[in-house]
């Protein structure tokens, strides 16, 4: 599995991911460090999440997507790597 990147400039502050999975099964993200490290927040909206730079500035974090079916059982999962080159926000 080869992780995705998203890159967030001062032109380009927000990115989309949409999710893709069998039908019935539910995304979790595990989030390693970008909102607390305020890098980057992650807002899902249905099957598509919000990616936007965060306050601190400049970092790169990953975040997980992580499907699960009804029962629990994990069916895959896709890691993002998010690179936030926006200058700290004042």
């Amino acid at each position: 599995m080869n992780p995705c990147a998203v890159t967030l400039t001062a032109a380009k502050r927000e990115a989309t991911v949409t999710t893709k999975g069998p039908k019935g099964g539910t995304f979790t993200v595990i989030d390693t460090g970008c909102k607390t490290r305020l890098i980057a927040t992650i807002k899902r909206v249905g099957n598509t999440y919000h990616i936007s730079a965060g306050a601190h500035g400049k970092g790169e974090c990953v975040a997980t997507f992580v499907d699960f079916s009804h029962a629990k059982k994990r069916l895959g999962a896709a890691k993002v790597i998010i690179v936030n080159e926006v200058d700290k926000v004042h």
